[in-house]
């Protein structure tokens, strides 16, 4: 899909570095769709996706965070893109406390794809400092589960 919309997927792309919330979100949702291909997923990690969704981690807004979060999701699903997501965590926990349940669910699907970040993040603030494990049980949104080796 993404591939015969190259130019336009560039305007997309520059949407978020909008200061208009809204703007945000709708361009956040978007790129949750269009990250649901995995060519298209490698198309906007290409075009810096990653760290610009990453900046927008630290705000407060619900309906922002719903879509920014499902939009993290997503694109954790290629290559070294959950790496890059690792600041993120943080921020990402904090949408726990949001009222809506939206929020929740985006939220959760979002830290399901960094279990190890969230666990240093847990241990570090907890004052535990850096983890030291083996082998790390997660269990996702469907049930699933999985080791992921530390």
């Amino acid at each position: 899909m993404v591939r015969s919309f190259v130019g336009g997927l560039e305007l997309i792309v520059n949407l978020l570095k909008s200061k208009n919330k809204e703007v945000l979100a709708s361009v956040c949702a978007t790129m949750a769709k269009i990250a649901k291909d995995e060519e298209n997923l490698a198309v906007i990690t290409d075009h810096g996706v990653v760290p610009m969704l990453a900046k927008l981690t630290n705000t407060t807004d619900d309906k922002l965070c719903r879509y920014l979060a499902e939009a993290v999701a997503r694109c954790c699903m290629w290559g070294s893109n959950r790496v890059s997501f690792g600041e993120a965590v943080a921020p990402l926990i904090r949408y726990l406390k949001s009222k809506d349940s939206s929020v929740h669910q985006t939220t959760a699907q979002a830290l399901f794809q960094e279990p190890q970040q969230l666990h240093h993040h847990a241990r570090e603030q907890s004052g535990q400092g850096p983890a030291r494990y083996d082998r790390l049980h997660c269990r996702g949104p469907s049930g699933s589960s999985r080791w992921l080796c530390g």
